[in-house]
C-alpha cells in the first residue's frame, strides 16, 4: 500500500519507478490469499487482504483475463501493419551476394535489418 501511495509523488525515487514494473506481480498473490482465507473460513485474517485483493483486480483486473480482440481488425481502424524481415548475412557464402540482395529487394518488407555484416564484405 505504500508503494501505491508513493505512486502518486510528481517526481518517485528510482525503487518506486522499478517497483512499478513488477506492481501487478507483487499485488497479484493477495487474491489468492483471500480465498485461501475465505476457503479456511478465517473471517479476520480475509477481511485484511480484501483491500489489496480490491486494488489488484481494480488496476490489474484486465491484465490476468483474455483478451476479446478475437474480430478481424477493420478497414476503417487507424493501424498501420508494418512488414519486417531480418537476414543473417554471416550464414551464407560471400560469393552469392547477388541473389541475397535480390531476395532482400523482392521480401517486400518495409523494415530489413542485417545481422552479423562484415564491413568488408558488403
Amino acid at each position: 500500500m505504500l508503494l501505491l501511495a508513493l505512486m502518486l509523488l510528481p517526481k518517485r525515487p528510482w525503487f518506486v519507478e522499478l517497483s512499478c514494473n513488477f506492481l501487478s506481480l507483487f499485488m497479484f498473490p493477495s487474491v489468492l490469499i483471500l480465498l485461501a482465507m475465505i476457503l479456511m473460513r478465517r473471517w479476520r485474517s480475509a477481511l485484511l487482504w480484501v483491500l489489496p485483493a480490491i486494488a489488484t483486480l481494480v488496476l490489474f483486473g484486465d491484465l490476468y483475463l483474455p483478451s476479446n480482440r478475437s474480430r478481424p481488425l477493420a478497414e476503417t481502424d487507424s493501424t498501420v501493419h508494418l512488414r519486417v524481415m531480418t537476414f543473417n548475412l554471416l550464414g551464407h557464402s560471400i560469393a552469392d551476394r547477388q541473389s541475397q540482395i535480390d531476395l532482400i529487394r523482392n521480401s517486400g518488407a518495409d523494415i530489413i535489418a542485417l545481422q552479423e555484416v562484415e564491413f568488408g564484405s558488403v
